[in-house]
């Protein structure tokens, strides 16, 4: 069975990382909204109801890449110019690969990748192997630093893991992760 493995670093270093992130996130997403709001408008998507609150909304890789809009179908006449509906992603619609301004424009609004910035400056892988399985990190942003949670103790095995606390990885036991967040961050 696997177990969650959390890690907090504190340093000043990481907490202004972390401020920077948060703030470069508000950014883009600010400026993505804006634009989509332009882009729904001029097609006539209504602004979302009560229940459906994914009417006007990004489709987002974990990278935190900008993939497409979510487009209602009884609007397939309004699509934006060089826009399609891919076969395998019926929910959204994106632009065509010869379209590279709809392409460039629409990668401004690409999130910056957190997990990739944390293994570059600060030791922190964001996607490993371990054991049987492939897993992504969970990042939290908190007051007393960022949190890094793994959904199974093998990471810390990994050759990577035996050297983050040179960049000031404190590992967290479970039972303290839970007292801090509760056993719904689970």
């Amino acid at each position: 069975m696997s177990a969650l493995l959390s890690y907090r670093n504190s340093t000043p270093e990481v907490m202004a990382w972390a401020d920077d992130i948060r703030a470069r996130e508000k950014v883009v997403l600010t400026a993505r909204m804006e634009w989509m709001k332009a882009i729904y408008d001029e097609a006539g998507v209504p602004d979302p109801e009560p229940y459906n609150k994914h009417v006007r909304s990004a489709w987002i890789r974990d990278s935190g890449a900008f993939i497409g809009l979510s487009w209602p179908r009884k609007l397939d006449d309004h699509l934006p110019t060089g826009w399609f509906r891919p076969v395998k992603e019926q929910h959204l619609v994106r632009p065509r690969g010869n379209n590279k301004t709809a392409i460039a424009e629409m990668h401004k609004y690409d999130r910056p990748d957190a997990r990739r910035e944390l293994e570059k400056s600060f030791g922190m892988h964001g996607r490993t192997f371990a054991g049987m399985g492939f897993y992504t990190c969970g990042i939290r942003y908190e007051d007393d630093g960022v949190w890094v949670t793994w959904a199974s103790t093998d990471v810390a095995k990994e050759p990577w893991a035996q050297k983050v606390g040179d960049f000031g990885w404190v590992r967290v036991p479970l039972v303290e992760y839970i007292q801090r967040f509760g056993e719904d961050a689970l």
